[in-house]
């Protein structure tokens, strides 16, 4: 959700027939538009939770969920909710998900643009099946190594890129730099819990990256995953800033070594838990040094 806040204003140029010559070169930043923004956030709030739920369901009857799983205890596995209700609230957050993406879609076009909305609509049909499948049914794509793409995917192209054109109506260079950032921190949070997991998850042939790679390599990956994007976000402030002032958005840069290198020195995979919390805190705290930075800083 990190994501949405970010490459949602666009800069666009002052002209009047009364302006000073000079006020033409000026840049106007906009704000986000407020009721496409808060529509998104809604709507992604609700897949997010429609994720949650259909993640939880589609583990229990797997038995992955189960006595030996090593995170926090889910809602089904603890007895808190039933099988018929837990579904019922997926089909819930399922039409929940819908309904507000095709408000959203209302107050961003036209009903000329109906290519763009129908694009839209695709993509969000997409999004929900997305998050339903991920441990859902026989081809859940989660046990089969597909995850950390869905996440990229969803959390990096589909939420940056979706949220730029909705705010601006195009793309742009800095745009995808932000949805590949933001893809790849959302990803470090998923394979933190697979190294956590993996040895529950294979039990119930639930196959990860982290199985396939070794906990060895899936540290390396998770340095990858965590480092990267700073660079990528430094590049993107590159397109409205010098290259001194861009470098205050690699402001959470020194925390984000710390962490790794404190994951480097695990052994027992039970830890790796509580560095979730702290990589998608970095994640939220990295979107906001970057929106503050482009709109305050920009040249």
């Amino acid at each position: 959700m990190a994501g949405t806040a970010i490459s949602i204003f666009k800069k666009t140029d002052v002209v009047c027939d009364d302006c000073p010559a000079e006020i033409y070169h000026n840049a106007l930043w906009q704000l986000p538009k407020i009721s496409i923004f808060l529509l998104t956030l809604l709507t992604t709030l609700f897949l997010q939770i429609l994720s949650n739920l259909a993640n939880d369901y589609g583990d229990f009857l797997k038995g992955t969920d189960n006595e030996d799983r090593v995170g926090p205890t889910r809602a089904l596995q603890a007895g808190i909710i039933r099988k018929k209700e837990m579904f019922n609230a997926i089909v819930l957050f399922a039409l929940l998900s819908f309904i507000s993406g095709i408000t959203l879609l209302y107050f961003s076009f036209d009903t000329n643009q109906m290519k763009t909305i129908l694009s839209f609509i695709g993509l969000g049909i997409l999004c929900i099946a997305g998050a339903i499948k991920y441990t859902m049914g026989k081809g859940a794509y989660g046990y089969k190594a597909l995850g950390d793409v869905a996440v990229f995917i969803f959390f990096g192209g589909v939420g940056v890129l979706g949220t730029q054109y909705l705010q601006t109506g195009e793309l742009n260079l800095s745009g995808i730099y932000i949805a590949i950032a933001f893809g790849f921190w959302s990803t470090a949070v998923l394979n933190l819990n697979n190294m956590r997991d993996v040895e529950n998850d294979i039990v119930h042939k639930k196959f990860t990256l982290a199985y396939y790679f070794g906990l060895g390599k899936s540290k390396i990956y998770q340095l990858k995953l965590v480092i990267l994007p700073y660079i990528f976000t430094y590049l993107s402030a590159l397109q409205y800033m010098n290259s001194l002032k861009a470098c205050l958005v690699l402001l959470l840069l020194p925390f984000s070594v710390i962490m790794v290198y404190a994951i480097f020195k695990i052994t027992d995979r039970k830890d790796f838990d509580k560095f979730l919390k702290i990589q998608a805190i970095l994640t939220l705290f990295n979107s906001i040094v970057l929106f503050t930075c482009l709109y305050l800083l920009h040249e």
